[in-house]
């Protein structure tokens, strides 16, 4: 099982499916370690939550090498930002 910088070289994509609502999406693997670090495909599952119904549990990732003729037929997502949330976090304190 190689690490997700290794699938980069390889030319491999992260194919993220729900299996609730059946949405595929497919990741290059150099944007997901951006996000998470260079982890393996095991270690990935549970890091995505589904961009249609919002749940976890049945998001599985899994790593594909599509070949040329279906590499130009596939929608491919590319990370364009890292936006970070400020969220203030407030302790009521007496006196």
């Amino acid at each position: 099982m190689h690490c997700l910088s290794k699938a980069e070289e390889v030319g491999q994509l992260v194919k993220v499916r729900c299996g609730y609502c059946n949405v595929t999406h497919f990741y290059r693997p150099g944007d997901i370690v951006q996000l998470v670090g260079d982890l393996t495909i095991l270690e990935l599952d549970g890091s995505f939550r589904c961009s249609r119904c919002g749940k976890k549990e049945a998001v599985n990732a899994t790593l594909v090498l599509p070949s040329a003729a279906e590499r130009m037929t596939m929608t491919v997502r590319h990370l364009v930002k890292i936006r970070s949330v400020r969220v203030p976090v407030w302790k009521d304190v007496r006196g």
